[in-house]
């Protein structure tokens, strides 16, 4: 690999940032004797690299519960670069210490949007390639040490993370169909495992997989298996988790007629208003299909449809058994709480609330089931706000009824969304829960771009400037800061798009001229966001604000500016980050030697010296020196031996 960048002649400065990646990538293990060959801990090249027990002895501590096994096993995962998918609004969001110093590229806060950010967004291309193999160990040992209900939490992600990564990466069609085929294999190779299969919560993610990939008929009869293994009446069981696993399922069943998984499950924007493949219409025969499969779930029966709509007597009676299930569940709320793990994925009450009001939805209409939401939220906020005791049992209430309250907010305003996108409504129905929501979760990037998509779809910036501007006064993370930059880099972003397809389509017109200046009033409020940002106490110690601040002047040409913000962020602030170095070589390559010597200074690590990389130049220049000379040595032979045949002949 590193020939092959030494080969692409990319110059001195790119070759050594390329290298320095590529084997900080590589070298991100603990270097270990390979006995089979023989080698001892004497034949370590780098002895940094070599990690002895006696150095990590000090700091190894156990951990007796299964819960913090699960959330160290996740927070390393997360460091790794895993994304969860966001089906949990409090365990996986960014933790007030943890986004300070965490945060180094744009794709770990926002989903989209790359376009604005160029090399900022992502920080070592090397490294997903190289981790891969790493974390799937992880994963497979780590669901071996847990038992029953976390060693299904581990499971889940690890089903998502696959799918996930296959979304996420651009593969031509080829590769595409591959690597559908090899989810879906290990999916199924999941399922078969003994632990996994009256795991219904994994039943119901296999036939997400299915209908997300086009299967439609294929994840019905999945829909339909699980179902038919666990028929027992949602009412007449005990066990709180497997009542939610089953009012999950029948959820994810109903959403997927409607189309509303394709709309939780999509990999962009939250916002993305533009998808028209999520603006069609149900047909009638997917709206009976979803009400046919909520009253089952009410009634307790569950047959597969086959008539075209849905009878009169069985809404009836999954009408009144929806509203009396409620009123007990709201009545004995948190009482009904298993107190003995954290229900990621939301407790009894989310699953048959959200099934409750999508009832409501189909069969009255779209006030129906905002009322059962504000009922739910209601209730929720009560509890929360009426904690008095100090236990420990206090501590697993909060957890649970703050991931509830998100789990059931987040459904309101998914549900709220797809109304106002297939169908005339006006946009203050979402506006009003999504400031609420906005309200309650301040620093959670899901509602925050779903607010940012939200109000840009005019050009006026009034709501979201005024927001943010009383957002990041309250911050205790940097979330809110960089979210409202990056409303701005998108207003930017989308003004000069518009401007750019004006000019091409009017090129022709005489008298039509159209400039995008580099200096406009979004180059100074990001300026002026940049500055402010930077002297917060919430995030003057991010290190992808700087690296964002630092590539914005880069932009704009300033470079004396751009390295006034280097600079300030080596003196106070961040003066450990690597990253920061590499891209200040990247733009300042006359300053090679200097920034070297800083790192140097501040012991930053090196695992390329430049002495180095200079020796791998000069050898590949002499290496094509020497075959160019032979070449023409070869050419003068061939020369030299014609003409002798011409003077003979």
């Amino acid at each position: 690999m590193e020939d092959a960048i030494v080969e692409s002649q990319n110059g001195r400065c790119k070759t050594w940032i390329e290298i320095e990646k590529m084997r900080e990538s590589r070298h991100v293990l603990p270097w270990r004797p390979d006995t089979s060959l023989g080698e001892t801990e004497d034949d370590c090249e780098d002895p940094d690299r070599l990690v002895l027990f006696d150095d990590i002895t000090p700091c190894l501590f156990k951990l007796v519960t299964e819960r913090n096994k699960f959330e160290l096993i996740v927070r390393f995962l997360e460091h790794l670069g895993v994304t969860f998918p966001a089906e949990n609004i409090s365990l996986y969001a960014h933790t007030t210490d943890g986004a300070k110093l965490a945060l180094e590229s744009v794709s770990q806060v926002i989903l989209c949007g790359a376009e604005p950010y160029g090399a900022v967004y992502e920080c070592n291309p090397y490294v997903r390639d190289l981790y891969e193999p790493f974390i799937t160990n992880i994963f497979s040992q780590a669901v071996s040490i847990f038992s029953s209900y976390y060693q299904e939490e581990i499971t889940l992600l690890w089903l998502g993370y696959e799918i996930h990564k296959l979304r996420a990466n651009k593969l031509d069609k080829k590769e595409q169909k591959q690597g559908n085929k090899q989810v879906r294999k290990f999916a199924k190779s999941l399922l078969k495992e003994s632990h996994n299969r009256n795991s219904l919560l994994l039943w119901k993610s296999y036939a997400n997989l299915e209908w997300l990939l086009g299967n439609q008929e294929e994840a019905r009869k999945v829909f339909d298996t699980a179902i038919a293994m666990n028929a027992q009446d949602v009412a007449r069981c005990t066990d709180e988790i497997q009542k939610a696993a089953k009012c999950a399922l029948y959820r994810d069943y109903a959403e997927s007629e409607l189309g509303l998984l394709d709309y939780r499950h999509r990999e962009k924007h939250p916002g993305n208003y533009g998808n028209q493949s999520f603006r069609n219409t149900c047909t009638d025969a997917m709206l009976n299909r979803a009400l046919h499969i909520l009253s089952s779930l009410a009634d307790g029966h569950f047959t597969p449809i086959t008539e075209m709509s849905v009878p009169s007597t069985k809404v009836l009676k999954a009408q009144r058994n929806f509203q009396t299930s409620m009123k007990d569940l709201l009545d004995h709320y948190p009482k009904s709480i298993d107190f003995a793990y954290v229900q990621h994925q939301g407790s009894f009450l989310v699953q048959w609330s959200v099934c409750y009001a999508l009832f409501q939805y189909l069969n009255v209409n779209l006030q129906a089931s905002i009322v059962i939401y504000e009922e739910v939220l209601n209730k929720l906020k009560f509890v929360r706000e009426s904690q008095n005791d100090q236990t420990d049992m206090r501590s697993i209430i909060e957890k649970q009824t703050l991931i509830d309250y998100g789990l059931v907010m987040k459904s309101y305003i998914n549900l709220l969304h797809y109304h106002t996108s297939t169908h005339i409504a006006s946009l203050s129905v979402l506006r009003v829960p999504l400031n609420r929501a906005l309200l309650a979760f301040p620093e959670q990037t899901y509602f925050l771009e779903m607010f940012i998509a939200l109000e840009s779809r005019s050009h006026l910036a009034r709501r979201v400037r005024r927001y943010f501007d009383g957002a990041v006064q309250k911050a205790c993370t940097p979330v809110p800061w960089l979210m409202a930059i990056h409303a701005e880099y998108l207003r930017q972003w989308n003004i000069q798009a518009a401007l750019r397809e004006a000019q091409t389509a009017e090129q022709d017109t005489p008298g039509w001229f159209v400039d995008t200046p580099y200096e406009c009033g979004i180059t100074h409020r990001l300026r002026s966001l940049f500055e402010r940002a930077v002297e917060s106490p919430a995030a003057r110690h991010c290190i992808l604000l700087w690296r964002m601040y630092m590539k914005f002047e880069v932009d704009q040409n300033n470079m004396d500016k751009a390295k006034t913000v280097f600079y300030r962020a080596l003196q106070q602030h961040c003066p450990w980050a690597k990253i920061l170095y590499m891209d200040a070589i990247g733009y300042f390559p006359d300053q090679l030697q200097e920034i070297m010597d800083i790192m140097v200074e501040k012991a930053i690590r090196i695992r390329a010296p430049l002495e180095e990389v200079d020796l791998l130049l000069q050898h590949h220049d002499a290496e094509d020196s020497g075959s160019i000379s032979m070449g023409n040595d070869i050419i003068n032979e061939e020369g030299e031996g014609s003409t002798d045949i011409e003077v003979h002949q």
